[in-house]
């Protein structure tokens, strides 16, 4: 019987896996043995282009967040080898918790009041920094640049004021979908480069046996 993390982990493969098929099946993507086909976001209509930038949204927040509970799980894997890799304030973001007194003078659990562009990089760091790897997220890349003004794309047409707020232009639509398949390249490395890292211990190991 898995235990109550690996469930976890388990099931947070499974939502990235449905918010990525998600974006792909908006998209119209098709798939081959070494590479999926995506059309042009500039040529998806109106509704469409609303879809796949919440979309795709949903599935970097939850990327952030399945990076976090790795981290949780790295820091006490590393725990077991005498490492301490993240600080307890540094666990309780990854928990997406904060603390604070209650009138009865106990402290209470709040869940952490987190913006976007923030919690996405500290969800990369972490994730780095529990594991002990070297990896970091290249913030001047143009891609992230695309993300982040992509932001106030999102969040418009998650709180539509007027018709206009309802327009995803060429432009935006295109660079929402950069950032999106950039933040996932980016989130598949860093976890691949954790598995190279436990392999090699593994093989150090096996070799000292």
């Amino acid at each position: 019987m898995p235990s109550q993390t690996e469930q976890e982990m388990h099931d947070s493969g499974q939502l990235l896996y449905m918010l990525r098929l998600e974006v792909d099946e908006i998209w119209g993507a098709t798939y081959t043995p070494t590479q999926t086909l995506r059309i042009d976001p500039a040529q998806l209509p109106a509704v469409k282009r609303r879809l796949i930038v919440r979309s795709a949204f949903a599935a970097i927040e939850a990327t952030a967040y399945t990076l976090k509970r790795l981290a949780i799980v790295g820091a006490m894997v590393l725990r077991l080898q005498n490492k301490e890799t993240l600080t307890e304030e540094e666990k309780v973001l990854c928990r997406e918790e904060r603390y604070e007194l209650g009138g009865n003078g106990e402290v209470e659990t709040k869940k952490a009041k987190l913006t976007f562009v923030p919690n996405l990089r500290f969800s990369f760091k972490a994730f780095a920094k529990a594991w002990d790897i070297v990896f970091v997220l290249d913030t001047n890349a143009p891609e992230w640049k695309q993300l982040v003004n992509s932001v106030a794309v999102r969040d418009r047409l998650m709180h539509p004021k007027r018709l206009a707020d309802l327009e995803v232009t060429d432009t935006e639509v295109r660079e929402a979908l950069r950032g999106f398949i950039w933040i996932e390249e980016n989130s598949v490395a860093a976890i691949n480069d954790v598995e190279s890292n436990l392999n090699l211990q593994v093989k150090n190991f096996a070799g000292q046996i």
